[in-house]
C-alpha cells in the first residue's frame, strides 16, 4: 500500500473554552505519491500476455523524422502535469533531459498525469502524437483505477509505426476506452482512447514514450523527444513543453473533509483518498470537533507556503507556515484545526481556506460553507464516468450509486443517443449504435432531494464505425455551460461571458500553446446562472503577454469548455 508519513506535530492545544487570535493546526500529514515502474518494458514487445500486433510496412527515411504534437486534449496546469521524464542516467541514479531529477530511474518515456480519478471519469483524450500505423496493442484490460501496487496486468496501450523506423508509443488507457484497431492508419491529431490508470500504474497518467531499434542486435532503445542539457538530440516536439521541474510551490486541488469521510480518523486518511479526491460538504457542521483540509501540490526544495482559514468577517481563524524540506513533483499533505469548541451560530456562512507565499501573495483559495449541520453533496460512486466497446451482441448495463445513500436520488439522461436507455438505476447501452465516427458521448445527471447534482461521464466506442475527427472535441457539455470570447482577434482586452448550469467550484485559466499557464482569471465557488471575467492580456505576474494563439478553458463540476483566443 503507498506509505502514510503521519508527521503529527506536537502542539500546546490550547482549552476548549478558549481561543487564541489564530489557532495553530492540531496536526498535518503528508502522503507521497508511490512511484510505479511501467512494467516489462518496451523491451519485451512483443512477448506481454494479451498483446496483439500487425507488422508496419519497411521503413522508409530517417527514424524520428516526424515532429510531435501534445499528444493530449488538456493543457498542462489544466487538470494535468508532467510527473516523470525519460531517465538518461546510465547508473541507478536518475538525471531527467534538463539536468534535474524529475524521474525515476529506468524510465524510459514521460508521464502526464491527471490530477485525479475524478476527471479520468469525465475523459481525457489520447491524440496521435504523429502519422503512422498501428502496428501493437496491449489490453483488453477491465482494470483502470489502480492507486497502488497491484497489479493483475500490464494494462491497455497502443504502439504506432512511424513509417520510418520509428514507433510512438501509449500506455495505461482507460478501460474498453481504445478507438484504433492494428492495421489502421492514422494522422497525427487522431484519437486514440482516453487516458486511464490501467497496468502498471499507481496514478491516472498517459506514458507516452518514443523509440527504435537501432541497438545491438536490433534491440528497442528509447528516445526521449524532449532536447536539453543532458539531452543533446534534437527535440521532436513541434512545440517542446517547457520544463516541469523547476517550478515553484503551486497548488493543483485542495478542499475540506470531515473524519467521517475517512473512516472516522483524518490520520487514516489513505493515497487512494486523496486520488479520488475527497468531496467537499456542502455545508460543513459547526458541530464537528475538527476542521479537516487537504492539499495537491507541486514544490522545489525548501518552498514555504502560508495555509490560512479565514472566518465569514476575514478574520484569521487558523494558520500555519508548510515547509517542504525536498522537492516534490506530486503529492498531498492534510491538516487539522479544532472546530467545535471555539465557534457558535454566530460564525456560520461562508468560509475560506487560502494558500499564499510568506509574504502574503494569494496561491490558491477555496470557499466553504460552515452551517448548522454537516450535508454531503451526492456523489458518484464508485466511479463517475466509464467506456462502453459495442460488440454488436451484448447489451452492457452500469449499476448506478450514489455515496452518501439517498433515497431521494433520481438520475436522468443528458445527450443520450437512441440505443442508451435508463431505468430506475441501471443504465443500458444496446449492442449497435447509428452514431457516425467510433466514438459519442453523453451524461447521466444525479439528483437529490435538495436539488444538488452530480454527473458521470460515458464514452460509447463503436470500431465498426470510421476513425474519429481529427482534434476531436471534448464530450458534449451538459445544457447551459457555455464560454464566448469578445472581441476575437483582439490587440486589447477581452471579454469571456460564460454560463454555469448548476453552483459549484469553477475555474477559467488561460493557457499559450506549450500548455503553459498564463493567466487564472476565475477560480473559487460560482452560483449559476452568468458571468463575466476580463483578460487584459496580461499574466499572472503583470507582464504582456507577447501576440500569438492562447486557450481559455472553463472547468466546472458540469463540464469544461473551452475558446482559442488570438491576441495580435
Amino acid at each position: 500500500m503507498p506509505r502514510l508519513s503521519p508527521l503529527v506535530l506536537s502542539l500546546a492545544l490550547l482549552a476548549p473554552h478558549a481561543r487564541a487570535a489564530a489557532l495553530a493546526p492540531g496536526g498535518t500529514g503528508a502522503i507521497h505519491a508511490p512511484q510505479a515502474p511501467d512494467g516489462p518494458g518496451a523491451a519485451a514487445r512483443p512477448a506481454s500476455a494479451g498483446e496483439r500486433r500487425a507488422e508496419p510496412a519497411a521503413a522508409m527515411g530517417s527514424p524520428f523524422s516526424q515532429h510531435y504534437l501534445w499528444p493530449l486534449d488538456r493543457a498542462l496546469h489544466d487538470g494535468l502535469w508532467i510527473v516523470n521524464y525519460m531517465d538518461h542516467d546510465p547508473t541507478t541514479g536518475v538525471l531527467d533531459y534538463a539536468g534535474g531529477a524529475d524521474t525515476y530511474d529506468g524510465h524510459a518515456g514521460t508521464d502526464n498525469a491527471l490530477y485525479s480519478f475524478r476527471l479520468m471519469d469525465r475523459g481525457t483524450k489520447v491524440l496521435a502524437a504523429a502519422s503512422g500505423t498501428v502496428a501493437y496493442l496491449g489490453g483488453p484490460s477491465p482494470y483502470d483505477r489502480h492507486c497502488d501496487f497491484n497489479w493483475p496486468d500490464d494494462g491497455n496501450w497502443i504502439w504506432i509505426a512511424g513509417g520510418d523506423g520509428s514507433y510512438h508509443e501509449y500506455y495505461h488507457l482507460r478501460a474498453s476506452s481504445m478507438t484504433v484497431q492494428l492495421g489502421d492508419v492514422v494522422p497525427a491529431g487522431e484519437m486514440l482512447g482516453l487516458v486511464g490508470s490501467s497496468g502498471y500504474s499507481t496514478v491516472p497518467h498517459l506514458h507516452f514514450e518514443a523509440g527504435d531499434y537501432s541497438g545491438p542486435g536490433n534491440t528497442y532503445v528509447p528516445r526521449d523527444p524532449y532536447t536539453g542539457v543532458d539531452n543533446p538530440l534534437s527535440s521532436l516536439w513541434a512545440v517542446q513543453p517547457a520544463y516541469q521541474g523547476s517550478l515553484p510551490f503551486g497548488i493543483a486541488d485542495m478542499g475540506v473533509f470531515t473524519e467521517a469521510q475517512v473512516g472516522g480518523d483524518v490520520g487514516n486518511t489513505s493515497y487512494c483518498d486523496m486520488l479520488g479526491p475527497i468531496p467537499q460538504p456542502t455545508v460543513y457542521g459547526i458541530g464537528e470537533n475538527k476542521l479537516c483540509m487537504w492539499f495537491e501540490f507541486q514544490s522545489r526544495c525548501c518552498d514555504t507556503a502560508t495555509i490560512v482559514v479565514r472566518k465569514p468577517d476575514g478574520s484569521v481563524y487558523g494558520s500555519f507556515d508548510k515547509v517542504l524540506s525536498a522537492a516534490d513533483r506530486f503529492d498531498w499533505f492534510w491538516a487539522w484545526f479544532y472546530l467545535a469548541p471555539y465557534n457558535g451560530p454566530a460564525d456560520e456562512g461562508a468560509w475560506k481556506l487560502q494558500v499564499t507565499t510568506p509574504s502574503g501573495a494569494l496561491i490558491s483559495e477555496r470557499s466553504f460553507v460552515v452551517g448548522a449541520a454537516t450535508q454531503y453533496p451526492p456523489r458518484f460512486w464508485p466511479r463517475a464516468g466509464r467506456s462502453f466497446r459495442l460488440d454488436g451482441v451484448t447489451v452492457q448495463r452500469d449499476t448506478l450509486r450514489a455515496y452518501p445513500f439517498d433515497p431521494s436520488v433520481t438520475y436522468a439522461l443528458l445527450n443520450a443517443p437512441a440505443w442508451v436507455s435508463l431505468h430506475d438505476s441501471v443504465l443500458s447501452v444496446g449492442p449497435s449504435s447509428t452514431q457516425p465516427t467510433r466514438s459519442s458521448y453523453f451524461q447521466v445527471v444525479m439528483t437529490d432531494g435538495a436539488a444538488r447534482r452530480d454527473t458521470a461521464f460515458y464514452h460509447v466506442v463503436d470500431m465498426s464505425k470510421p476513425l474519429d475527427p481529427l482534434l476531436a472535441v471534448a464530450p458534449p457539455a451538459p445544457r447551459g455551460l457555455s464560454l464566448a470570447a469578445s472581441p476575437q482577434p483582439a490587440r486589447g482586452p477581452v471579454a469571456l461571458a460564460f454560463t454555469l448550469p448548476a453552483a459549484g467550484e469553477a475555474s477559467l485559466v488561460v493557457h499559450d500553446l506549450a500548455g503553459r499557464r498564463v493567466r487564472t482569471l476565475v477560480r473559487g465557488a460560482l452560483p449559476p446562472g452568468d458571468h463575466l471575467a476580463r483578460w487584459d492580456g496580461c499574466d499572472d505576474a503583470g507582464r504582456d503577454a507577447p501576440a500569438g494563439i492562447y486557450f481559455a478553458r472553463l472547468l466546472t463540476p458540469s463540464g469544461t469548455a473551452t475558446r482559442t483566443l488570438v491576441r495580435l
